[in-house]
């Protein structure tokens, strides 16, 4: 969608505001005490490294390129267990989605993820057209994740917006297919609703 851009640059390094896009969520996980990150690469991945080494940011950085195929986003998460297993919890950010907010908003995602004993904690934002023109996380009164996707007709659950920002348990790791593709919310977290609390 941002050809010919991409053409020549990777989409996290593409310049928003002079900065590149991945320097956003970078700063959100800086904020919240993150010290050691691991970045999936797949399309012209020098551009991505070159974008994160030009920042000035106190990140102990590892790059993993997902070659011959892209992994998909449980796919890429598996990719990076050696780098966050052992952590117990780790969070889990789009290089290619923008998001401006509250500079502080993970700590607070993070404090309940961990009062919550959850697989995974999904941050979410209210977002017109949500649930209806796109898909959307929808929950219950008390933020409990029931149902992902368009049009559920329940009148008790509400939709939200996704932000691109996920909280998950190194348990995940047990839960993704190894040596192929697969997908956070359609291969993992849908299918286990209805048995755990995410």
């Amino acid at each position: 969608r941002f050809q010919p851009h991409t053409d020549s640059l990777a989409k996290p390094a593409l310049p928003f505001l002079n900065l590149p896009i991945i320097s956003y969520p970078l700063f959100y996980l800086q904020q919240a005490g993150i010290t050691e990150i691991a970045i999936n690469t797949h399309h012209l991945p020098a551009t991505v490294e070159q974008s994160v080494q030009n920042l000035d940011v106190d990140l102990n950085t590892q790059f993993l390129n997902e070659q011959p195929q892209i992994l998909d986003s449980a796919g890429g998460i598996l990719n990076a267990r050696e780098a966050l297993e052992g952590e117990a919890d780790f969070i889990v950010a789009n290089a290619d989605a923008l998001m401006l907010t509250d500079k502080n908003f993970l700590q607070a995602a993070l404090a309940e993820h961990k009062q919550q004993n959850a697989l995974a904690t999904l941050v979410t934002c209210d977002k017109l057209g949500a649930g209806v023109n796109f898909g959307a996380i929808w929950s219950d009164f008390d933020d409990q994740v029931k149902a992902i996707g368009r049009d559920i007709h329940d009148k008790d659950l509400f939709a939200k917006h996704f932000t691109v920002f996920y909280i998950l348990n190194e348990k995940i790791f047990d839960l993704i297919p190894k040596d192929k593709p697969s997908h956070i919310f359609n291969d993992i977290l849908i299918p286990r609703l209805t048995s755990e609390k995410i």
